[in-house]
């Protein structure tokens, strides 16, 4: 959201399709509810034609530019059980189609993880990764695991994750929720569809 503000602030825009039921209420033209304990049960081709047509009406209203709103998991973090497979996220990538992804990260998430995430949008999608966007919040180092309380990261440490995540992977990496970076992000997306 932070991002589609950027943008509307410098005079764009932008049409949005999200995917969390609240989506319309942050101003999203196009709500595809596929998060967590949904109740919309398609068939693969049934969504892509349905994400596809969604688009097809935002490009109709001649936005400036699309911005869609995927969940987490673009690639399994295993293959223990079935529900591993992240399939709504590649269906919601075939119907949307990006030409650019800005990918979001979490701190804890491997160099491995992040880069076979890129690989696979830029592959699957035919697209570009322009940045990386990582969530400033960690986990307890503990039995709960993800159920436990998130933890805010200070300042230096996400200094360290952006200098780390840069020098390995070779993109841009801004962090969520810091006002400048947040900019630089909506620049560098004018700029590469400029």
């Amino acid at each position: 959201m932070l991002m589609k503000y950027g943008l509307e602030k410098e005079g764009y825009q932008v049409g949005c399709i999200g995917t969390e039921p609240h989506a319309r209420l942050l101003g999203m033209e196009w709500v595809y509810p596929m998060g967590y304990n949904s109740a919309v049960s398609v068939t693969d081709q049934d969504a892509i034609s349905v994400l596809n047509n969604m688009m097809n009406s935002l490009c109709e209203k001649e936005y400036d530019i699309i911005m869609v709103g995927s969940q987490a998991n673009t690639i399994p973090l295993g293959q223990m059980h079935i529900n591993a497979f992240p399939c709504k996220q590649f269906y919601f990538l075939c119907g949307t189609k990006p030409d650019a992804v800005v990918l979001c990260v979490n701190p804890f998430d491997s160099n491995e993880y992040i880069q076979n995430t890129i690989k696979f949008l830029e592959g699957a999608a035919d697209c570009k990764v322009l940045a990386l966007v990582v969530y400033p919040m960690t986990l307890p180092d503990d039995w709960r695991g993800v159920h436990g309380n998130k933890i805010r990261l200070g300042n230096e440490e996400c200094v360290e994750i952006k200098n780390r995540l840069f020098n390995d992977l070779k993109l841009p990496v801004f962090i969520l929720g810091w006002n400048d970076d947040m900019s630089l992000l909506c620049e560098s997306i004018v700029s590469f569809f400029s």
